[in-house]
């Protein structure tokens, strides 16, 4: 079918400065009896069979609905060229998979957060993934991404849309379109297909218009059984791949944070990046973030320092001024930071102050960059949980970030935020000096 197509297209396109696979993650949503499951697993035989020693692993919500996929794909392998003996098809509960003379293999996993360790793989595809909660999802790819380490390897994700428990597939679906609208060429690849958000789910003629299958192998009257058997919402989200009941308020996706890791960017030269300062409400702690653009335009952060309280700032920042000469130090007058902002000035710190619109303009932007992949972060622990906790927070028709609860610690992202919008926008020749 061409939905099928598009996807192996895209699936398949290669980073032209790596040279590897340009999508390392896969996400695809699509309605019920599109032919998800038949793409798997024809699309991990084409890896098995012209790829050596491939390994290709499949899990659903459990082992048993994983079980009962793998043994319909080896009827169909019977029914092949593909047959045995030139395959070797294994049926035994706990060993099941479809082996290849290539030395490649197709198995299947249970959905735990000890899978697959101490293995280094070609392809995992995870199917119905609107049934994982946030908790197994996030144990499942903790599992697996380390698994391609040393193999150009890529992870697919199925499922139709979800219900209000689906939070961990929601997150990647929100990633997803963040990507796309940003126009993202390599990270998640993540393709769509379903209802306007403005049809009637009950005008089967619309619904049947927007499935993918409609002309293929979708039965003329399965939608109007469909509709007759099962509630109005879960028609909508099985057929429609509508979401029903859910909404997630993190406003950084888990996924495009953790695609956006580089723990091996060179920090420039002395001269050659821009700081800036922000502090948490009531001082409860302050950070300080530095950030450059590389040779390909790509830019970084780097949380330079992170402590409780803010009494500790004017000296530090006074000393990273000295080592790193930079070309600009930015914070925000107007929020928590305003306090030792004006303590930094008192102390001949020379600190540039940002406007409402260099902060309503600087948030969308670094999120932008999350999404197409021209933002990168070095790994530390505050600045994951400032991402987690940091939340959108709207003004008028504009959006600066915000605190999802009062207590929040948030002030890396800020920060980080700010300092890149200062190295974009102060121009280099302006060096920043103690007076």
């Amino acid at each position: 079918m061409p939905w099928q197509d598009q996807t192996i297209d895209v699936a398949r396109e290669i980073d032209p400065v790596t040279g590897e696979l340009a999508h390392p993650i896969v996400v695809i949503t699509v309605q019920r009896q599109a032919g998800k499951t038949v793409l798997s697993g024809s699309n991990s035989t084409h890896v098995c069979l012209t790829e050596p020693d491939a390994s290709c692993w499949y899990t659903q919500q459990d082992r048993r609905h994983a079980r009962d996929t793998l043994l319909k794909l080896a009827k169909r392998v019977r029914r092949s060229p593909f047959r045995p003996p030139f395959t070797k098809i294994r049926e035994s509960n706990g060993s099941e998979a479809i082996e290849f003379p290539t030395g490649s293999a197709y198995a299947i996993f249970a959905p735990s957060d000890d899978a697959l360790h101490s293995t280094s793989n070609r392809l995992v595809n995870i199917d119905e993934a609107w049934t994982f909660d946030q908790v197994r999802g996030d144990e499942l790819l903790q599992a697996i991404v380390p698994t391609f380490a040393t193999v150009d390897g890529q992870l697919w994700i199925f499922s139709a849309a979800g219900n209000y428990k689906s939070t961990w597939f929601k997150g990647l679906v929100d990633a997803g379109r963040l990507a796309a609208e940003a126009g993202a060429t390599t990270g998640m690849a993540y393709l769509e297909w379903g209802i306007a958000d403005d049809v009637d789910p009950a005008d089967l003629a619309a619904v049947a218009r927007a499935h993918p299958a409609n002309g293929y192998t979708l039965r003329p009257r399965a939608l109007a059984d469909a509709a007759a058997l099962m509630s109005p919402d879960e028609f909508a989200r099985a057929y429609g791949n509508r979401w029903t009941g859910i909404t997630t308020d993190r406003a950084i996706p888990a996924i495009l944070w953790s695609l956006a890791a580089d723990a091996v960017a060179v920090l420039p030269g002395r001269g050659q990046l821009a700081l800036a300062l922000d502090a948490d409400i009531d001082g409860a702690s302050a950070a300080i973030v530095g950030a450059w653009r590389d040779a390909l335009g790509v830019g970084h952060v780097e949380l330079f320092d992170v402590r409780p309280g803010v009494s500790w700032v004017p000296a530090r920042l006074a000393e990273l001024v000295r080592n790193l000469d930079p070309w600009a130090v930015w914070y925000d007058p107007k929020g928590p930071a305003g306090d030792v902002g004006d303590e930094c000035l008192l102390t001949g710190l020379d600190l540039h102050p940002a406007t409402f619109d260099d902060v309503t303009a600087a948030a969308p932007r670094f999120l932008r960059g999350l999404a197409d992949r021209t933002t990168r972060y070095r790994p530390h622990p505050a600045m994951d949980t400032a991402a987690e906790a940091v939340i959108k927070r709207e003004v008028g028709d504009r959006w600066l970030w915000g605190r999802r609860v009062e207590d929040a610690l948030v002030a890396p992202i800020i920060a980080a935020t700010l300092a890149l919008w200062a190295y974009d926008h102060t121009p280099p020749p302006i060096r920043f000096k103690i007076r």
